[in-house]
């Protein structure tokens, strides 16, 4: 009977740690990230050749992005080359045709209609990752989402049309298992602030 309760005591704080990634992240923030799923609940993941890995770009919405968010502006910070074979290849895949720009230095996805409203969680879009030449990614290879070159700044846009500042978190590929103990919020750093002259700003400022 003990050892059930201590079973059920444990599988409750489990669920309580694991419940809402963002509990521990400061409030009134967004983040966008790489997950190697679509529910934002792992960044860590190993690459083996010849077999393809899917990675999901995501926005996570603070509590008060009730209506949602039309876009987003930001770069990836050390994704790997994209040489093909005999190298390795990553085929990208955007949840809307409205792109601007490059993710390695500054990128912008736009939607018709706001994402996320309700729901927390905006899909961006996805890369597969398909290794041929195991130097391609090596041991705990860092990838993060950085603030633009242009912009300067990792921005969201809310259906309001008010900007806001946003964190780039990483994702890591090929860690032992100390990876394992870094706390996703621990990954997380917050963008510049956004620039207050709409002048100032680089992609996004077209959709105004």
């Amino acid at each position: 009977m003990k050892l059930v309760t201590a079973l059920l005591l444990m599988l409750y704080f489990f669920s309580i740690a694991n419940a809402n990634i963002m509990s521990e992240w400061p409030m009134g923030s967004d983040f966008i990230g790489v997950f190697a799923d679509d529910n934002a609940t792992v960044w860590i993941e190993d690459i083996i050749p010849y077999l393809p890995l899917e990675l999901h770009i995501l926005a996570l919405l603070d509590d008060s992005f009730d209506d949602g968010i039309l876009a987003a502006e930001f770069k990836l910070e050390n994704l790997p080359s994209n040489e093909g074979y005999p190298v390795g290849q990553i085929t990208f895949q955007f949840t809307s045709d409205h792109v601007e720009g490059d993710l390695r230095t500054d990128f912008l996805i736009q939607w018709d209609e706001a994402q996320g409203a309700g729901l927390g969680i905006v899909h961006i879009g996805t890369m597969e990752f398909l290794m041929f030449d195991t130097n391609w990614i090596g041991y705990e290879h860092h990838m993060s989402v950085a603030p633009g070159d242009e912009c300067a700044c990792i921005t969201t846009l809310r259906a309001d049309g008010e900007l806001i500042q946003a964190w780039g978190c990483t994702f890591i590929f090929n860690c032992d298992w100390e990876c394992w103990d870094y706390p996703y919020s621990g990954l997380c750093d917050e963008g510049p602030p956004v620039p207050i002259e709409p002048s100032s700003w680089s992609l996004v400022k077209a959709l105004f």
